[in-house]
């Protein structure tokens, strides 16, 4: 499957590393002084169609120091359908330090569609490293969810309520979700503030399968 790499700004760095490894020798290593740093795994789509509608990613990753609220560590990213629109939508799995992680669902451009979010689960660890797992599994009664060290952070289905929404009732989604068609995992520092304070992140052991892959054996 197709990996690459992005920053967004000049001063941010996306390099493979040796300083920090969770195993092996070397890991990525991305370095953000504003908006986005990260890797993008794509066509989860295809494993899908060869799995019967399946796709799981898992990855270790490291931040060095804190966490600012607003910047996301992994997406979902798909087009869908709303209305008589097809918008890409960005499902972004959140990090807000001691106050908790963020589930935050937003169109690109917004196209009239609100953006939502729901608070749940533990805030992002920092200084050590940390098991994410994206699941995408469409014949569940619950079809997405996130996963950190093993335990669920959210669960949810193609129409979840919408929490939190901006705008509720007055824009084309109505508080509901439309949760995309995910074609692509995006991993690392997704900043929405465009100035914030240096974070440098490492990311490592990146897999992905059409089953379950679970965490690492911790080191």
């Amino acid at each position: 499957m197709p990996l690459s790499a992005s920053s967004s700004k000049p001063g941010n760095s996306v390099t493979v590393d040796a300083s920090k490894a969770f195993s092996g020798g070397k890991s990525v290593r991305m370095e953000s002084v504003g908006l986005s740093a990260n890797i993008s795994l794509s066509g989860l789509h295809n494993l899908r169609e060869i799995s019967d509608k399946v796709s799981y990613v898992r990855f270790m990753m490291f931040i060095d120091g804190g966490t600012d609220i607003g910047s996301s560590v992994a997406e979902l990213v798909g087009p869908a359908k709303i209305g008589d629109k097809n918008v890409s939508i960005n499902l972004s799995l959140r990090t807000a330090g001691t106050n908790g992680s963020r589930l935050v669902y937003w169109a690109t451009g917004h196209d009239g569609v609100e953006d939502c979010m729901k608070n749940g689960g533990p805030g992002f660890p920092t200084g050590k490293w940390a098991c994410v797992e994206l699941k995408i599994d469409e014949k569940s009664p619950q079809p997405y969810g996130y996963k950190l060290d093993g335990k669920e952070v959210f669960s949810f289905s193609e129409r979840t309520s919408g929490a939190g929404c901006g705008g509720e009732g007055k824009r084309q989604n109505n508080g509901v979700w439309y949760v995309p068609n995910a074609l692509t995992a995006r991993i690392g520092w997704m900043g929405i503030p465009e100035n914030h304070r240096k974070v440098t992140m490492w990311v490592d052991d990146l897999a992905f399968d059409v089953k379950p892959i679970g965490c690492p054996a911790p080191k």
